[in-house]
């Protein structure tokens, strides 16, 4: 596992989780939120550099996430689901 100053990877997986839910206002299971956050932390496992892992994290994930988002309101007729 790896950590990022002081603060393990696991936290900042939970602090991003946080802040995008917070940020889409709830529009997505948390479930959903976490498997993109951890798949786009993922991404950058093997980083020798990880001091903004979790930056770049939640941005893919935001962009991911945001997304499904756009579609899943256009497939339900403009309403999140």
């Amino acid at each position: 596992m790896a950590h990022f100053g002081s603060v393990s990877e696991q936290d900042q997986i939970a602090a991003v989780v946080r802040r995008i839910t917070r940020l889409l206002g709830g529009s997505l299971e948390m479930d959903l939120v976490e498997g993109e956050v951890r798949a786009a932390f993922r991404s950058w496992e093997d980083a020798s550099v990880r001091d903004f892992v979790p930056i770049f994290a939640e941005r893919r994930a935001l962009a991911e996430l945001a997304t499904a988002l756009t579609m899943s309101g256009a497939a339900s007729g403009g309403r999140p689901t």
